[in-house]
């Protein structure tokens, strides 16, 4: 135990040892991966788990930077690392089913399957979100259900 002084605050005891990552394991082998020794096949997998938008920007950087895909997500992890937001991340919830973002998924008020544009959208529209779908007598033009079943969100 290392005694840490907080910016603000009073020092405090904390446990600075590093657990080697030996100790660590995997709950389920990933099946998946053909070669689980080549890390570009890695990183593509865990690119199909971003947003669509972000997949875009990361695949857009990549080109222009001329570097692998595994290097920019590694470096990503790097550069938070040295902002220090390593322990903030940005957890999407429908990781927590082990769906990918850009998953079908079902509207809280309807029920209806579609594909969001925002990773953690729960309802398909906004007629469903402040409950007017009857008052309307349907869904609203912009509606995530008809864009997806018309191919408009892949």
């Amino acid at each position: 135990m290392e005694e840490v002084t907080r910016p603000r605050g009073r020092p405090r005891k904390v446990d600075m040892s590093v657990t080697s990552p030996a100790t660590f394991t995997l709950e389920e082998p990933v099946q998946s991966l053909d070669n689980p020794g080549d890390p570009n096949q890695a990183a593509q997998t865990l690119l199909y788990y971003l947003p669509q938008n972000v997949q875009d920007l990361i695949l857009e950087a990549r080109a222009s930077r001329d570097v692998p895909l595994w290097q920019m997500l590694l470096g990503y992890v790097m550069q938070c690392a040295d902002g220090t937001t390593l322990f903030a991340p940005h957890i999407l919830t429908l990781w927590n089913s082990g769906r990918p973002a850009n998953a079908l998924r079902p509207c809280r008020k309807c029920g209806g399957m579609f594909r969001a544009q925002s990773p953690d959208a729960e309802y398909c529209c906004s007629y469903c979100y402040f409950d007017k779908l009857q008052e309307k007598k349907g869904h609203h033009e912009n509606c995530l259900i008809a864009k997806t079943q018309a191919g408009i969100i892949a």
